[in-house]
């Protein structure tokens, strides 16, 4: 009689069990070892990579706008401030990112050489740290000489700091400037920031009875500073704006073409270009409200060569934009002399004079150079390393606080080798920028403005020190690294 109430499992098949491996024991059983793979392949979020792009975008844009605000940043706890900020960003993208998109390509490594170049400079700040006695002054008696190969431990120290921060900006503008809409976008924010300073400067000379933002003002009367201290370094960041809003403007009026939209005034597209043009004017006329006439000239050039290589590239005609610029040059010059009233042209009579006071300085600064020709003095030490050689004729009664060239600056603090790096990134960025503007039929509006920034920071660099004002530096950075950008083919890529 078969038994119903206990169920036959030998007619159930076993199973499909995992791989498995039977290791034998000493007591004659046999166990069976289960391997189960817990590694999940993450796939990535090309969605999440964009929005993480265009949030790091806007954040890096705010702080490129209000760096300006505080004096130009242009002190040691604006730095500090600055540097945490973004070296918090960093870590927040880079680890956000590797959560988003973990296959993402950095875009850093399509530039190595201009990095290399540019990281160096904070680099031999480093080396300068070192605790290594370098060569006598011959001004400065050993007893009482310093114990490394900076004059000035602390200051060296900010200036690596500060210069980090410089190559953490560059970094994360590479990274998020892959989208061309984006590039747009940040680049219009930042011509908009720049209008705003530009209002600010003229509100303030012309209804708040010329003040500054944060007080009294210290020099510069009856000019137009903004919320720098310096009319120079204003001009400057004036100008590196307009290089960019002429790029924007001219590219907006080939869109309508293409597009083939209404091209009225009273269009949409018409009206928000008679609103860039607009902003423009308030640049050009803030810029000559400075009195600055390196800043004037510095900007001029910058915005005839955006002008120049924009309508080359838009109609390819280089001889027409060749004339164009030329007449446009002519009329800039007497539109300056009007805007900015008779205290550019005394001082622009006084030229001569001025230039006299400045070959002085030049002459003991190239002395200084020959002196550590290699090692420099340190960075951010200039101040204290020229009271070693200020004499007469240069007058005794101020403390220079700067060479008024930044190149002159660098091989000082740097050394000739390590001094020379950046200015060889500058025209490694110029090349690069060069061949993108020619392969690009469109989106090569950034580019140009970029080449125009460097074009405005280059030439005052010649007999001022407005590129080694932060606000002035992180402007330059976001908008070449804006023109740099390796624009994705599609737009929904990030």
């Amino acid at each position: 009689m078969t038994d119903h109430s206990r169920p036959d499992f030998s007619t159930i098949p076993p199973p499909m069990a995992p791989r498995t491996e039977t290791t034998p024991a000493a007591s004659g059983f046999e166990f069976s070892e289960i391997r189960i793979d817990h590694k999940v392949e993450r796939s990535p979020s090309p969605e999440a990579a964009r929005k993480l792009n265009t949030r790091l975008g806007a954040c890096l844009a705010v702080i490129v706008v209000l760096a300006p605000i505080p004096v130009g940043s242009n002190r040691p706890i604006f730095w500090m401030i600055w540097a945490a900020i973004l070296g918090l960003l960093a870590a927040g993208y880079f680890l956000s990112m590797a959560v988003a998109d973990p296959h993402r390509p950095l875009q850093i490594k399509k530039f190595k050489l201009i990095i290399s170049l540019g990281i160096l400079l904070p680099f031999a700040g480093l080396l300068q740290l070192l605790p290594v006695t370098g060569p006598p002054i011959a001004t400065l008696p050993d007893e009482i000489g310093p114990l490394g190969l900076t004059l000035s431990v602390d200051a060296t120290r900010l200036g690596v700091l500060r210069l980090s921060s410089y190559a953490i900006l560059f970094f994360l503008t590479l990274e998020i400037a892959t989208n061309a809409s984006r590039v747009k976008a940040l680049a219009w924010a930042i011509f908009i920031g720049v209008v705003a300073h530009a209002l600010w400067g003229l509100f303030a000379l012309t209804v708040l009875g010329d003040i500054a933002l944060w007080g009294p003002k210290v020099a510069y009367d009856g000019v137009a500073t903004g919320s720098f201290i310096n009319r120079n370094s204003f001009a400057t960041f004036l100008g590196m704006g307009i290089s960019l809003g002429i790029a924007l403007v001219m590219s907006r009026g080939r869109t309508r073409r293409v597009t083939r939209k209404a091209a009225t005034v009273f269009s949409e597209d018409g009206l928000i270009t008679l609103a860039g043009w607009i902003g423009v004017l308030v640049i050009a006329v803030a810029i000559a409200t400075t009195q600055s006439r390196m800043g004037l000239a510095a900007s001029a050039a910058g915005g005839l060569v955006v002008y120049t290589v924009m309508y080359t590239k838009l109609h390819g005609r280089l001889g027409v934009a060749l004339l164009r610029s030329g007449l446009l040059a002519v009329g800039l010059t007497g539109a300056i002399l009007v805007l900015s009233g008779a205290g550019t042209v005394e001082r622009s009579l006084f030229l001569i004079s001025n230039s006299e006071n400045r070959i002085d300085i030049y002459a003991q600064v190239i002395g200084m150079i020959a002196e550590r020709p290699l090692l420099g003095y340190g960075l951010d030490t200039f101040r204290i390393a020229y009271e070693l050689f200020h004499e007469p004729p240069v007058s005794t009664a101020l403390i220079w606080e700067n060479a008024h060239s930044t190149y002159l600056t660098l091989w000082v603090e740097a050394g000739l080798v390590a001094g020379t790096l950046p200015m060889l990134a500058v025209v490694l960025t110029v090349i690069r920028l060069f061949g993108i503007i020619r392969r690009r039929k469109s989106g090569f509006a950034v580019p140009v403005a970029a080449l125009g920034a460097i074009t405005v920071g280059a030439l005052h660099s010649l007999a001022d020190f407005s590129l080694e004002i932060e606000a002035n530096a992180l402007l330059l950075i976001f908008v070449a690294g804006l023109g740099l950008g390796q624009l994705r083919r599609r737009q929904s890529d990030t």
